[in-house]
């Protein structure tokens, strides 16, 4: 009998293990999953004055004196500001000024730009600055 109930104990302790090494598993991940902090307003105009973002197939330049560049399939010249602590820009034709609010990762590479509706787009630093 005795015997038994060690190797339950052990099987206990098994258990036990697998528990926490799945526990720190999981601590881990979320450590090395990007932290976004809401820019500013002046820290949204240091995020982006003359500096140059990375998107999936496509670049974008924000110049100090406001203009913008976005260079893709179809290259397109608009306007940007900083309004109420969010990025706004407008792409002529287009009249209207679209804002979003803007997250910086917490390792400073990356920038993420949400929408009205929760939808983001994310840019990484092109210029090394």
């Amino acid at each position: 009998m005795p015997l038994k109930l060690m190797r339950h104990k052990t099987q206990g302790q098994g258990a036990y293990m697998l528990r926490l090494i799945i526990i720190f598993t999981f601590i881990g991940s979320l450590a090395s999953a990007d932290t976004w902090l809401k820019l500013s307003n002046n820290e949204i105009e240091t995020a982006l004055s003359n500096r140059t973002l990375q998107y999936s197939g496509a670049i974008q330049v924000f110049y100090e004196n406001g203009d913008t560049y976005y260079a893709s399939q179809r290259p397109t010249h608009g306007k940007w500001d900083v309004e109420e602590n969010q990025y706004c820009s407008v792409w002529p034709p287009a009249v209207t000024w679209v804002c979003y609010d803007v997250e910086r990762n917490t390792d400073g590479t990356a920038i993420r730009f949400i929408s009205k509706d929760g939808s983001a787009d994310i840019g990484t630093y092109k210029d090394g600055n």
